[in-house]
């Protein structure tokens, strides 16, 4: 997705240039430093890497409980096609990438190979200092480049259709697509980067909880430990008054920093800062919710209800109910907030590191949700 992206921001970087908002040259060189490491020299043009992460496919099916004949019955394809993409051997078109997250309930973004770093306004992927922008007191902001935000404000006005309807022809052509296909795929995406999402999916603001004020955004990157830091301190504090000792521990290897590092770097994950420290955190894709943390001394606070009242508004967005798989400790604030069991899960633990075979078992608790607000 980088790649993609980045031949959107030098379309972006063109057009503020013909506005006189930086001279030719330095744009120029910004854009073909962005593309970067994106191209490769070969018969005499640029040519960019395939966009579809095969593993992401694999695990995403696998995860759902999907065999390749089974997707691909789903898709009206052969089973033939699925393996070929999950062995990277050929990619599916923008359209059949649009048809396998919606039957995968994921964005498509989670089917692209995303950059660990990219503009929320225009996809550039950061690739060296001096491309962030600032926010109003000067500090460098870790979500925008400085071509699409500083000073605490966006440089330039425009609607997503028309950052789309300026970047697809130049898509089109790096890529040897037709610009209707480079405009389904940004179409596709740029909803899903924060300047873009409608405001109930940015919201993220500020919530009163027990007296404190609680302040809820988007994770970055560099909140990875802190996050990773709050659920283990969260499962060894209270898991074990519900669980044995190994299932303590597969919880812990299950959340570990590697994971939560992945599902920020997909936009998935939101935290709960007081003080600007976090303390507590939630996930969303598509439908399903998880990861739902609050540090012990923060529970009963309102904390918990205010990140998954984030949460259930993205899951809305796109989806008419919410999805959790619910550890025993925290069931009961499920069904207060109106979720019922559907089923049941558990998964065998074999003995290992000392420690006895045990059973981890969950519930799978369903919510319907409210359709979210349409666009004025």
């Amino acid at each position: 997705m980088g790649c993609v992206l980045v031949i959107a921001k030098r379309s972006a970087l063109v057009q503020r240039e013909i506005a006189g908002k930086q001279p030719r040259n330095d744009l120029l060189l910004d854009g073909r430093a962005a593309l970067g490491d994106n191209v490769r020299e070969g018969s005499g043009r640029e040519e960019l890497p395939m966009i579809m992460l095969k593993d992401a496919l694999v695990r995403l099916r696998r995860e759902r409980g999907l065999t390749q004949e089974e997707l691909a019955r789903r898709l009206y394809i052969t089973r033939q096609a699925v393996s070929r993409w999950e062995c990277g051997g050929t990619e599916p078109s923008i359209d059949m990438l649009k048809l396998i997250a919606r039957e995968l309930d994921v964005p498509v973004a989670a089917l692209l190979d995303m950059p660990e770093h990219y503009c929320q306004s225009c996809g550039m992927m950061f690739t060296g200092p001096g491309q962030h922008g600032h926010e109003a007191d000067g500090s460098e902001t870790e979500d925008f480049c400085r071509w699409c935000y500083d000073g605490g404000a966006y440089t330039y006005e425009a609607t997503m259709d028309e950052m789309i309807e300026d970047c697809a022809p130049r898509m089109a052509e790096a890529m040897g697509w037709t610009v209707d296909e480079a405009t389904s795929l940004l179409g596709a995406v740029l909803p899903g980067l924060e300047r873009w999402r409608p405001a109930d999916e940015r919201s993220c603001g500020t919530h009163e909880a027990a007296g404190m004020r609680v302040a809820l955004r988007r994770a970055r990157p560099s909140d990875a430990g802190a996050v990773a830091s709050v659920v283990a301190e969260t499962i060894r504090s209270v898991y074990p008054r519900y669980y044995p000792e190994p299932v303590v521990a597969k919880f812990l290897e299950l959340h570990g920093e590697d994971a939560i590092a992945e599902d920020v770097r997909g936009g998935k994950v939101v935290v709960a800062e007081a003080d600007g420290v976090i303390v507590g955190t939630g996930a969303v894709e598509g439908s399903h919710i998880s990861r739902v943390f609050v540090l012990p001394g923060f529970q009963g606070r309102g904390v918990g209800s205010a990140i998954l009242d984030e949460l259930e508004a993205r899951a809305a967005a796109s989806c008419g109910s919410a999805v959790v798989e619910s550890s025993l400790p925290a069931c009961a604030l499920y069904e207060r907030r109106g979720y019922r069991t559907v089923t049941h899960g558990s998964w065998d633990i074999p003995p290992a590191g000392g420690l006895p075979a045990a059973s981890l078992v969950w519930e799978v608790m369903e919510k319907p949700l409210r359709p979210a607000p349409t666009r004025g």
